[in-house]
């Protein structure tokens, strides 16, 4: 499901770019802003994943 929310995400960062791009086009500056401020929000937002941690059997060095 991870990638249901990654995409989802992304379409919504893609909305507010494309958004403040025609705000800023018509002189609309403040939405302009916002938009782009939204989307940095939504693109560097953490998403948490899940760790797999791997141990591998010790081997001492050969003399």
């Amino acid at each position: 499901m991870i990638w249901f929310s990654m995409a989802a995400l992304a379409l919504a960062a893609l909305y507010c770019v494309v958004r403040s791009v025609l705000d800023l086009r018509q002189k609309r500056y403040v939405g302009g802003i916002l938009g782009l401020l939204a989307a940095a929000a939504i693109v560097t937002t953490p998403v948490p994943t899940h760790a797999v941690k791997v141990v591998l059997p010790y081997a001492p060095p050969a003399h």
